[in-house]
Formats: C-alpha cells, sequence, structure tokens
C-alpha cells in the first residue's frame, strides 16, 4: 500500500516575483512592490515603537537571565 501524497504535491508553490506575477500578470509588479514598501519604510520613524519593544523585551525572564550571565563593562 502506498502512503497518501502531500497535499503540497497536488498544488504548485510560488513566491517572489512568480507569484506576483501569477496573480497580477504584471512582470514589474514584485519590484514596483518592492520600491513602494522601501519608500514607506524610509518615511516611518519606528524609534518609539523600537523603543518600547526593547523596553519589554529588557523586563522578560530570558533577558533578565542572560543578562546575567554577561559583565557589562561601561
Amino acid at each position: 500500500m502506498q502512503a497518501p501524497a502531500s497535499a503540497l504535491d497536488h498544488y504548485t508553490i510560488l513566491v517572489g516575483q512568480e507569484f506576483w506575477h501569477r496573480l497580477t500578470g504584471d512582470t514589474d509588479f514584485y519590484f514596483e512592490l518592492i520600491r513602494s514598501l522601501a519608500y514607506v519604510a524610509k518615511e516611518f520613524d519606528g524609534t518609539a515603537l523600537f523603543d518600547k519593544t526593547i523596553n519589554e523585551l529588557a523586563k522578560t525572564y530570558a533577558v533578565k537571565k542572560l543578562s546575567n550571565h554577561f559583565e557589562c563593562k561601561l
């Protein structure tokens, strides 16, 4: 008896440019999307979010445990 085929065996897996070309029919869509995302990322000031994330991580048990393993000399 043969093992059942994986569901992935029945579908084509597309990623990146090939995915977006198949989805939109536009061969340049992937690169236009990347350019647009890069532009938005340059305009976004994530300083407050970055600081908040660092502060929240610093309070976690894992980070506190790690910090006890290293001696900080400033």
